[in-house]
Formats: C-alpha cells, structure tokens, sequence
C-alpha cells in the first residue's frame, strides 16, 4: 500500500517545487524532477549584481545588462559519464570530512531544519503555503 500523499514522499515521483520565502526578504524555489534526462544540479542567483548560475563543473556570472562578467567550467574528460562524476563529487567531500586541516563546519539548526521539513510535507497535503514558524511554535521551539 502506497502511503497518502503528506505522510511522506518517499514513493513520490514526478516534479514538485518548494518556494521558500526568507525573514530578511530573499526567496528561493527548488524545483526537483525524477523525469529529466540527466542527472545534473544547477544553482541560479539572482541579485542586484545580476546572474550566477552554478553547476557540477563551473559557474557564469552574468551582469544585469547581460554581458558575461566571469564563467569557468572543467573540461570534462574522455569517458566521464554523470556518475563519475557524483562519485567525484562525493569522494571530494569524504575528503574534507577527513582532512585535519578543514575547519569544522558551523553547528546545524536541527530544530529549524525539522521545522522546513514538516511544513514541507504539510504543504503536500494541504496544498497551501505552510510556514515553519508555525511548525516551531507547534514544537515549542523559538526561532
């Protein structure tokens, strides 16, 4: 039996955005999709200094009248498939964790990471916008 909707996602496929609206007025959407063509991961900055885009390989900052301002992408290599390449990608961050000389990273918000998450999942049952601070309040837990 395939769970309903909002209980979970885990047998979820198809395409779902999250739009996120931030405290001090910045917004982002992420937009995931089990029906693309490749597998790929791409960032798109929007700002008073124009457009960067990041991906696996590079990055290209775009000014606001269009012009390119910087870009650089890593050629990829004969026979480099995207699963090479996520392996890279992993096996550089196994790398980080274990290297002494990489300060450790900032403690997490567990708290507010469980908040997002559960309006996240509150949101695909009600089909409405649902607010982590809602979520924190319901846990007793302040921002």
């Amino acid at each position: 039996m395939i769970p309903q909707l909002g209980e979970t996602l885990r047998e979820t496929h198809g395409d779902i955005t999250a739009n996120f609206r931030f405290a001090d007025g910045r917004a982002a959407a992420v937009l995931v999709s089990n029906r693309s063509g490749r597998w790929s991961r791409n960032i798109t900055m929007l700002g008073g200094e124009g457009r960067l885009r990041i991906f696996d390989d590079g990055f290209e900052w775009v000014n606001e009248a269009g012009e390119p301002v910087d870009a650089s992408r890593e050629v990829k290599r004969r026979g480099e498939t995207p699963t090479s390449r996520s392996v890279q990608i992993i096996a550089d961050a196994v790398s980080r964790v274990l290297d002494p000389a990489v300060p450790a990273e900032s403690p997490l918000d567990e708290a507010g990471i469980l908040a997002v998450c559960q309006a996240t999942l509150l949101s695909t049952r009600t089909g409405s916008a649902e607010s982590p601070s809602t979520i924190r309040r319901m846990m007793q837990v302040s921002s």
